[in-house]
């Protein structure tokens, strides 16, 4: 007797990020086939749909990869003197916005930046307390309750069109927010702010959706961050 055909099909298993409507950035280190290297790395390709490439042609301010592992994943390596990634207007310019970022920042560098746009835009660390700081626009939109430094975490901010935004670690309690929104035009920096600042950090993966997602969409793409990375989340 013959198998049904749908038993001979494989089962789709886990969570993929573009199952939530809206992805429009997605950096991801354990996937090598997304990583070219020179002396360190010189481009990092968005999975997403709007495929959007992040590149470095000065070999000695390429970040490293294959040198570091987040729950034995890799790993792209920012040694907080010149290394940085850029992309010009990789993201929607308008709100809504959820952004995630898995990073750790390694040694608490002088606002060591983890993720900039043209502008005040940026998420990276307080001054050089380790906490992570969320500023859009030359202001405070949130700062985390504690030194992170040498721990793994998931930032995450999500940004409405309008009304007040919200920031989380590790998808706990609300961090802060406001009605900042940040001015995404020109050149996107990963390590790094426009201007220097650049971040001494381990970054594992960043997404970003065009939409504010609700509670439980933004709590899928947590739980899907912490089981991969081995975060616990909250």
């Amino acid at each position: 007797m013959a198998m049904n055909p749908r038993l001979l099909r494989p089962r789709a298993s886990g969570f993929s990020p573009k199952s939530i409507a809206g992805l429009q950035l997605w950096l991801d280190a354990a996937d090598s086939s997304t990583i070219s290297t020179g002396t360190g790395v010189s481009e990092w390709r968005d999975k997403s749909s709007t495929g959007s490439k992040w590149v470095q042609a000065t070999a000695n301010n390429q970040p490293a990869t294959g040198t570091q592992s987040m729950n034995g994943k890799n790993v792209l390596v920012f040694d907080g003197t010149n290394d940085a990634l850029s992309s010009v207007a990789p993201l929607s310019t308008s709100m809504p916005m959820t952004l995630f970022i898995v990073h750790r920042i390694v040694a608490k560098v002088d606002f060591g930046m983890t993720y900039a746009a043209t502008g005040y835009n940026y998420i990276g660390q307080s001054s050089t307390t380790g906490k992570v700081l969320w500023s859009f626009n030359g202001g405070t939109f949130a700062e985390g309750p504690s030194d992170v430094s040498g721990t793994n975490v998931i930032a995450t901010c999500v940004l409405p069109a309008s009304g007040s935004g919200d920031a989380f670690i590790n998808g706990g309690t609300r961090v802060g927010g406001n009605t900042a929104r940040p001015i995404l035009t020109g050149t996107h920096y990963i390590g790094r702010f426009q201007f220097g600042n650049f971040g001494n950090l381990w970054i594992a993966e960043v997404l970003s959706y065009a939409a504010a997602l609700s509670t439980s969409e933004r709590q899928k793409v947590e739980a899907y961050l912490g089981k991969k990375w081995g975060i616990a989340v909250t």
